[in-house]
């Protein structure tokens, strides 16, 4: 008998099939707690709802917040006051007493104090309010010390008010004031309204009257719109509204060269630049007028006229070798080359031997040339054409320099030279030779009768002998009673030298020298065995071919004669029917003054665009072309070889010649200059100098060259030594105001 739970229990059905799929909602139950984000936000967010509901509960009563609020101050108190977040010391950097004072009254009295507590941007802004103060920093170093550091304004110039003497810095802010003068005597004094905004304008005038320093009293600003410069003895400088710093600076350079600023003058009035004047005291009036008339009577000092403006070249060429940058300008026929040279100090000038001595000092940064215009005989011819030639040449070289150029040394060609030997002796004073003995006996030289319209343009001291002993180079310091020397007095054409002179101030530049092409020629070309034992150098150029002959390192003789490249040129153009451009083609790439059986079968075409087919299709033999150059060419050798008989070259030790120029790359010119002017004859180039492009080491620039080797280290010349006040003095008055008028 079957149980009752059988009854009930349900028999399994073999034979019925169950659907494997899940149910809807249990494949979506099933994917939803598969999903990463569901599960961390049932793990995590339904704890944190739950916390969140009880804390928003237990801070809904005001009790609950009051004392959570009071719990985190205890807390947040107790950070703060632990040892390593409290100040207990503060160090002020940079300020002076007084200023340190003033900062601390912006600080906390109390200490310590917390670090969480100071407001140290607040603080350092209103430091920064404080006259005196530049900038600050503020910051709490670890140890617990509040850091001051103050960039403290320094007082540059004292300035005198209405209501007393301020000081005042670089950016013309005021810093304080100082009850008297005596206080701050180290500062410059300027004064007049609007003096503390043009405070920059005044620290560079203070810059460029540096070797007037101990005499300058103040600088006062007249009606706001220029300075005058106080000196002492009651003496001004009266200074233009436009370029005031130049102005100084062509004032400095006067008085260097002459010490004008020392005599009895009143005032120096630069106001009107084209009317500059010196007031004289009355008493320097009284003693013109005397001298003035003493002079007539005695016919005047030809050396004293010239002293002073060489002199001031002298001193603005050494200017502006201190600045760092000077132009040399090489004015010829031909063409006008324009080099930018920076001189890096004065300590390396002194390497090198012979001419290649100062030429480590410097570095050519720019460099130009362009066909000259207005130029003949090496002289000025054109002003205005002249002129635009510079500017073009000077414009291209500052662009590739990347500077500007304000002075510049040039090069004179042509100007008819002329030299003459002079000697001089005195008695040793002291019995070892000084600088002023030198003067003395450079002064002791009596001067030829070189004519009116002449200028010197170079005075050198060939040679000095002490007693008996001669050869010498420079006496100085040397023991001896009897001092002698010899000199070499080069003239040219006082209008050429104007007439450079005043084309060059047409293009803004000021001249701190110039030289003789021939002069400087020789130096680059010559190696320094031809220039101890002799040698000339001759620089054919395009108007004219310079001569000048070489000794002990020392020139003594220049000469020109008034042919050059551009007469063979114009020979060529005239013989061939050609213009001017293509006969200068043809001799550069066929010309020759040697010929030989090969030139008759060797056809030049002549070419040309005149329309005329038969006439540009014109052929000529090299022959022929070196028929026409080589008369001329002989004619120029002819008068060189005459000057250097007149000058007695075949007494020299040796007579080494060395041709160089433009003109000097004719072929077989230095074959046919041997047999006409019978001596050893060689081309020369210039020595290489730093940054000198490729194009520029040819002949053609020996000139070029040899003018910065000039600037780097000149040779001295009769106006680089002190000579004695009697020699010149009855003429320097005039001569330093007829500079001063000539050449601002």
């Amino acid at each position: 008998m079957r149980s009752l739970t059988s009854l009930f229990r349900r028999q399994p059905q073999y034979g019925m099939r169950r659907d494997p799929a899940p149910t809807r909602w249990g494949y979506r139950y099933q994917r939803l707690m598969l999903t990463p984000a569901f599960r961390i936000g049932l793990r995590f967010g339904l704890p944190l709802v739950l916390v969140a509901a009880v804390g928003g509960i237990w801070f809904g009563q005001q009790d609950n917040r009051t004392a959570f609020a009071a719990q985190v101050d205890r807390l947040k108190a107790m950070v703060q006051q632990r040892p390593e977040f409290m100040v207990g010391a503060v160090e002020i950097e940079g300020a002076e007493p007084a200023l340190a004072a003033a900062i601390k009254a912006f600080l906390p009295e109390k200490m310590p104090v917390s670090s969480f507590d100071l407001d140290l941007p607040e603080i350092r802004s209103r430091i920064r309010e404080l006259t005196a103060v530049a900038d600050a920093t503020v910051r709490v170093r670890p140890g617990g010390t509040l850091e001051v550091a103050v960039t403290q304004r320094v007082p540059v110039a004292v300035w005198r008010y209405v209501d007393g003497l301020r000081l005042v810095d670089a950016e013309g802010v005021m810093t304080g004031m100082i009850p008297a003068r005596s206080d701050r005597a180290d500062l410059p004094l300027i004064a007049g309204d609007g003096a503390r905004e043009k405070i920059d304008e005044a620290l560079a005038l203070f810059a460029a009257a540096a070797p007037v320093a101990p005499r300058i009293r103040g600088l006062v600003r007249m009606g706001e719109r220029r300075w005058d410069l106080v000196l002492d003895r009651d003496q001004r400088i009266l200074l233009p509204a436009e370029a005031p710093v130049k102005a100084l600076e062509r004032v400095m350079a006067l008085d260097e060269a002459e010490e004008i600023l020392a005599r009895d003058i009143a005032a120096v009035d630069i106001r009107n630049e084209d009317r500059p004047t010196i007031r004289l005291t009355e008493q320097a009036l009284v003693r013109l007028r005397r001298v003035s008339e003493t002079n007539k009577k005695r016919g005047g000092n030809k050396m004293g006229q010239l002293y002073q403006t060489q002199r001031a070249m002298r001193h603005m060429r050494k200017a502006a070798m201190q600045r760092g940058v000077i132009a040399i300008l090489d004015v010829g026929t031909s063409k006008i080359a324009c080099l930018v040279l920076r001189f890096d100090g004065d300590a390396p000038a002194l390497e090198g031997v012979g001419s290649m001595a100062g030429q480590s000092n410097f570095r050519i940064i720019g460099a130009a040339t362009t066909r000259s215009r207005g130029v003949s005989f090496g002289e000025v011819a054109a002003m205005a054409e002249t002129e635009r030639a510079i500017r073009t040449a000077v414009q291209a070289a500052q662009k590739m320099a990347g500077v500007r150029v304000d002075h510049v040394i040039a090069t004179l060609s042509g100007a008819r030279p002329r030299s003459y030997g002079l000697d001089g002796e005195v008695e040793v004073e002291e019995g070892q030779v000084t600088d002023g003995d030198i003067g003395r006996v450079l002064a002791a030289c009596e001067m030829p009768d070189y004519g009116d319209g002449r200028e010197v343009l170079h005075a050198q001291p060939v040679n000095f002998a002490l007693d008996h002993r001669s050869g010498l180079a420079d006496p100085r310091g040397q023991i001896g009673q009897r001092l002698t020397t010899d000199m070499h007095l080069l003239t040219v054409d006082a209008t050429a030298i104007e007439n450079l002179l005043y084309c060059i101030k047409r293009c803004d530049l000021e001249v701190a020298g110039i030289a003789s092409s021939a002069y400087v020629s020789g130096v680059s070309s010559l190696v320094e065995d031809e220039q101890e034992l002799g040698a000339a150098c001759i620089d054919m150029g395009g108007g004219s071919t310079g001569i000048s002959v070489f000794i002990r390192k020392h020139m003594i003789y220049a000469d020109s004669v008034r042919m050059g490249g551009d007469h063979v040129t114009s020979d060529i153009s005239m013989g061939l029917q050609v213009p001017m451009a293509t006969a200068e083609r043809i001799k550069t790439f066929y010309g020759g003054v040697v010929a030989t059986g090969m030139d008759d079968r060797e056809m030049i075409e002549i070419g040309g665009d005149t329309g005329d087919w038969e006439h540009d299709r014109r052929t000529v033999s090299r022959a022929e072309l070196i028929g026409i150059m080589r008369p001329r060419v002989e004619e120029i050798l002819e008068e060189v070889r005459q000057r250097l008989d007149a000058a007695g070259f075949e007494h020299l030790p040796s007579q080494q010649i060395v041709l160089t120029g433009g003109g000097s790359q004719i072929p077989g010119l230095d074959g046919l200059a041997t047999r006409i002017l019978g001596q050893q004859v060689r081309l020369g180039r210039p020595l290489r100098v730093q940054g000198l492009p490729q194009a520029a080491t040819g002949p053609a620039f020996a000139g070029s060259v040899g003018l910065c080797l000039f600037a780097a280290h000149p040779q001295d010349e009769w106006w680089d030594f002190e000579v004695p006040a009697e020699r010149h003095s009855a003429r320097s008055f005039k001569r330093a105001f007829k500079w001063f008028k000539d050449n601002w």
